[in-house]
């Protein structure tokens, strides 16, 4: 019995390193949850896959050549720096107060104009933490949190000023074709760009704090990514941190829970960016569980609605959700909307 447990929690620590997959968004998070002494958990792991612009392009696949749905695709993308598609693959253990996760992120973004004649990118973060909580019981009704969770992170894009240079309208179209007519290596020619790399380096800390009320309300305070000082591959740069606070009721009964929060989050924005209004950091959250098989939460962040649901079938979770994802605290505008799914094996 303890070879298997070694072996598993050696494979939940080194499968990030050799995976190729990632980002992980699903919620049902254990900030806010009271635990149990002898509580053991364990992810290997959470495959995710997120895709963006999603209403925009309902209607492309209707067309019939790949080059028209290729080319409708990336005409529907909004201008500027956005998401395309994302990989990720996360995994971790729980064990009493301690957690560890590790998360692998592969992004393609786009950058330039909403047409095909824009520039790609591909970015891909290892972000790996550990989280050591210190509970303080006041009473059996009363009680304080206090955690901290150290990170590594480690990240690349592959190319200079988010833009690979080489790839237009004409290479895209060129592929495309080339596929249609019976040559599917000509897929290899997109990757065969010389294109410069660039890395970055940081080892940010988060704190938090929570104080758990009677009749199951809860107020918490935290602080992401505190001493986020960045080693870039041509500078050094430091990282804003940002501060949450919220407060929350969750009430369980005998195979139903029902919870719900509102937050204000980062707090530190309006003091770095003009424009930011209070409706930026209102966050409010409520969803239910039922026999710890079948979750929805509904969300508004930043004025945008965000849906999430899991169904829980023995060891193997399924996750989908469905809402908005801002670029900007000052420009509204900018957001997409995107379409998530996981899948993931844990104990």
């Amino acid at each position: 019995m303890r070879k298997t447990v070694l072996i598993l929690l050696l494979f939940t620590c080194l499968f990030p390193l050799f995976s190729t997959e990632t980002e992980t968004y699903f919620y049902y998070s254990r900030e806010n949850e009271r635990r149990d002494s002898s509580e053991f958990s364990l992810t290997v792991p959470q495959l995710s896959l997120r895709v963006y612009n999603i209403y925009d392009n309902r209607k492309i696949f209707e067309k019939g050549a790949m080059e028209d749905v290729l080319i409708g695709f990336i005409n529907n993308i909004p201008p500027g720096v956005r998401d395309i598609i994302s990989l990720g693959a996360e995994t971790g253990f729980s064990v009493s107060e301690y957690d560890f996760h590790a998360v692998l992120d592969a992004r393609l973004l786009k950058s330039g104009y909403s047409d095909i004649s824009s520039a790609f990118s591909f970015f891909m973060s290892l972000d790996i933490s550990s989280s050591f909580s210190f509970p303080l019981f006041v009473s059996d009704d009363v009680s304080f949190n206090l955690s901290f969770a150290p990170h590594i992170k480690v990240s690349m894009m592959n190319a200079e000023g988010g833009k690979i240079k080489g790839i237009g309208a004409e290479s895209i179209k060129a592929i495309v074709r080339r596929i249609n007519a019976g040559e599917p290596e000509a897929l290899l020619s997109f990757f065969e760009q010389d294109v410069p790399v660039s890395w970055y380096f940081s080892a940010p800390l988060d704190f938090s704090a929570t104080l758990y009320l009677p009749r199951g309300f809860f107020t918490s305070l935290a602080l992401y990514s505190a001493f986020d000082y960045t080693l870039s591959s041509d500078e050094a740069f430091f990282l804003p941190p940002s501060l949450d606070v919220s407060a929350g009721w969750k009430s369980q009964w005998k195979h139903f829970s029902l919870y719900a929060e509102i937050s204000l989050v980062d707090l530190v924005s309006p003091f770095i960016n003009k424009g930011v209004t209070f409706a930026d950091m209102m966050a409010l959250r409520a969803g239910f569980v039922l026999f710890d098989v079948l979750g929805f939460e509904a969300e508004c962040l930043k004025g945008y609605m965000n849906y999430r649901a899991f169904l829980n079938l023995f060891v193997l979770r399924l996750d989908l959700a469905y809402g908005i994802k801002t670029y900007s605290p000052v420009l509204k505008g900018e957001r997409q909307d995107y379409l998530a799914l996981a899948v993931s094996l844990g104990w």
